[in-house]
């Protein structure tokens, strides 16, 4: 029987590893598998096995089994589109801070940019939704809104960086020919548009840095760049220097940071297109009657139906009867395959 066991502490694919290797010694376990992106452990294995396998977990350096509810398959929660989420790691962040919550189980799904809440009640349910929108710039969106290009979606930062370089550039180049070290008036103006650069490219980073101090999450990308570029002006200033080098970290990792989000972003698209390839539900047979489960619940020798125009579930053969499939998705053929009984399908 195949069981999912939600885990936190896991640090490294590395040891998620060394957790599955760990976990496949267990007699009594057929197959283990440790999903570090969802923090999870997949194990083929029955009851009485299961809880030597979170007994294995939790005794495993800091990790830690979650309970969750057996009967309630987080597939079929509330889905909630999200965006501005920057990376898998700020998603498992995210994903941590809600199932912190009582009466909450969550999934956040970083590739579909969306969360997969189960709340026991309303109350439960408010609080989640407080703790998505006040995490970092992560914000709820309409799922029905129109997908909007990349340069409409960053047009913030794309003008902040050209009003910092704007006004950095021109500086920058007066201060390297050496007119600013014997004209006090020029020195002045240098410095002045310096921090006009620096505040219009950076600010996002500074106010980003003091709410994650106030929260408690400290050592994270956005203050180790404010100590490094506030750093570089102060030594600048004392050497005589000027702000020229720490507005120009700024303005580089700002630079780098949309570049980021432009191949972050395509990359997504390429794997959300393959997602939809993704059945989120199976109907099953199962004491005599049909019932709808996550495709991840099948296991081997179940019987499944599947309806005109759904997508197939998991790789499959036909029992009983016969129709056609659009196979486009999968090899490109406009052509429909015909399958009868014995034959065998993949799936999506």
């Amino acid at each position: 029987m195949k069981n999912i066991i939600k885990i936190c502490g896991l640090d490294c694919a590395n040891c998620a590893r060394e957790l599955e290797e760990e976990i496949q010694k267990i007699d009594g376990v057929a197959e283990a598998t440790v999903d570090f992106m969802a923090q999870k452990v997949i194990c083929d294995c029955d009851g009485a096995t299961l809880e030597k396998v979170k007994h294995c977990c939790n005794n495993f350096e800091d990790v830690k089994v979650v309970e969750e509810n057996p009967t309630q398959s987080r597939a079929f929660g509330e889905k909630i589109k999200i965006a501005n989420l920057c990376c898998a790691n700020c998603a498992r962040e995210l994903e941590e801070e809600l199932n912190k919550l009582e009466g909450v189980q969550a999934t956040v799904d970083f590739v579909n940019a969306r969360v997969v809440l189960n709340a026991d009640s309303t109350d439960s349910r408010e609080k989640a939704i407080y703790a998505i929108t006040h995490f970092e710039d992560v914000k709820i969106v309409d799922g029905s809104e129109r997908k909007r290009s990349f340069v409409r979606e960053h047009l913030k930062d794309i003008i902040c960086i050209i009003i910092g370089a704007l006004f950095f550039i021109p500086v920058f180049i007066i201060d390297v020919m050496g007119l600013t070290e014997n004209n006090f008036t020029l020195q002045i103006v240098s410095y002045v548009l310096f921090s006009v650069a620096y505040i219009s490219v950076g600010h996002p980073v500074l106010i980003n840095t003091a709410k994650n101090i106030i929260k408690g999450r400290v050592f994270d990308e956005n203050f180790l760049m404010t100590i490094a570029s506030l750093g570089a002006i102060a030594l600048g200033v004392f050497a005589g220097d000027g702000f020229a080098e720490g507005v120009a970290v700024m303005l580089l990792y700002q630079l780098g940071e949309l570049l980021q989000a432009a191949a972050v972003g395509s990359s997504r698209n390429s794997i959300s297109q393959l997602m939809d390839l993704k059945s989120e539900s199976a109907t099953i047979l199962a004491d005599g009657a049909w019932r709808v489960v996550s495709p991840e619940e099948l296991n081997i020798g179940d019987t499944i139906l599947i309806k005109v125009g759904e997508k197939v579930p998991v790789d499959c053969r036909v029992t009983d009867g016969a129709s056609s499939l659009d196979m486009k998705s999968l090899n490109g053929e406009a052509l429909p395959r015909s399958v009868k009984e014995g034959d065998e399908i993949c799936r999506g």
